[in-house]
């Protein structure tokens, strides 16, 4: 019996990984997107 709570945790805490990963990655586009903003802007005021 003591295998079914192991596998299960181990399901349950790499569902919470992939959800981490995965609200992760839109925040780097999000910041991705913010950053070369940024750099286009300030590429464009120093020209």
């Amino acid at each position: 019996f003591g295998a079914v709570p192991v596998a299960t945790q181990l399901l349950l805490l790499s569902f919470i990984l992939l959800r981490l990963l995965f609200q992760s990655n839109i925040l780097i586009k999000a910041l991705g997107a913010a950053y070369g903003t940024a750099k286009s802007g300030t590429g464009i005021a120093a020209m």
